[in-house]
């Protein structure tokens, strides 16, 4: 039943998951069952693809690099963030709901935390330095931290257990939050980008100094995980922005909720968020250095003779660009 009320806040006995509460079409019902199972589709290809991008990252010693934890946390919050996703269009229930934005809220800071990392491994010259600061341990700790704000920030609406409590945050809080982070790790990877473009190595400097060649390596690796970062940064705006303008209209007018033409655009940017996790591990796929040999390394044993050797001539020619990616 459409709402007639202008009110700016929901009233104590709203709650926006009431089917009685809206009055749709046939047609309308169609189209909000197609969406739903498409986000459990995808999010069902999604939970497939982290799993195997986890499982190669993990199982091959080239990709057990310090940068690619990161890749592995991301990985794992698309991973629960889908399985939850299959589930929610068919079970509305607030704690779930909570959990599996948790989870999106851990990929925006992964993200972030990229950028942070990025930063400091052309900032930071010689390399040792760098190395000295950024441990696989404090990496590590970084990605709990993560995990452990994802989780307070969105549970404390379940919490309080207070329907006003939980209509700002998820209404204005957390998008305008998400966009905030957006904007800083955007303007963080075009620093990054610019450091990069400044970098003119000189061939009296990798006579005399004996980290240069590091230091060369270092950029090249930052510019190759840079470029793999800023087209899922993009991705992500593309596919979580239209939730947030959704969330955005319905925190400045609640009678929308009521709308049929509001759940199809829910649903609808719904289904755009779980397309995020999907696509991130075709990203990985194809500019991740070294992701697809490992996969036909550990996957595809019928992988012609050829095919070996070429990795092995691989291996070979990065030899000394691995020995320094193992420190980083």
């Amino acid at each position: 039943m459409a709402a007639e009320s202008n009110a700016t806040m929901p009233n104590d006995d709203y709650d926006p998951y009431d089917p009685d509460l809206y009055e749709t079409s046939e047609t309308a019902a169609r189209i909000l069952l197609g969406l739903r199972y498409a986000v459990s589709i995808s999010s069902g290809v999604a939970v497939l693809e982290n799993l195997l991008v986890i499982f190669v990252i993990i199982g091959t010693r080239k990709l057990r690099v310090k940068h690619y934890g990161f890749v592995v946390n991301l990985a794992l919050g698309d991973l629960l963030f889908a399985a939850l996703a299959i589930v929610f269009p068919w079970y509305e229930h607030h704690a779930i709901f909570a959990l599996f934005m948790s989870c999106y809220v851990v990929s925006v800071l992964t993200i972030l935390a990229v950028a942070i990392n990025r930063l400091l491994a052309v900032s930071l010259m010689p390399p040792s330095r760098y190395d000295s600061l950024v441990t696989g341990g404090r990496l590590f700790v970084a990605c709990v931290i993560i995990w452990a704000v994802s989780l307070i920030l969105n549970l404390i609406s379940v919490m309080a257990n207070d329907d006003l409590v939980t209509f700002w945050i998820y209404g204005l809080i957390r998008p305008m939050t998400v966009f905030v982070i957006w904007l800083i790790t955007a303007i963080l990877y075009f620093v990054v980008y610019r450091k990069i473009a400044r970098f003119t190595p000189s061939s009296a400097d990798a006579k005399t100094e004996p980290d240069s060649g590091q230091i060369t390596v270092r950029v090249s690796q930052t510019r190759k995980v840079l470029i793999t970062f800023i087209i899922i940064l993009l991705v992500s705006f593309v596919c979580w922005m239209p939730y947030s303008i959704v969330r955005f209209i319905s925190f400045f007018d609640p009678s929308q909720f009521f709308s049929t033409k509001f759940d199809v655009a829910y649903w609808f940017a719904g289904l755009l968020y779980c397309l995020s996790a999907m696509i991130n591990p075709v990203i990985y796929w194809g500019k991740l250095d070294g992701f697809r040999e490992s996969f036909n390394a550990l996957f595809c044993c019928c992988c012609s003779k050829q095919s070996e050797r070429n990795y092995a001539d691989d291996n070979d020619k990065t030899e000394f660009e691995q020995t320094v990616a193992d420190a980083v």
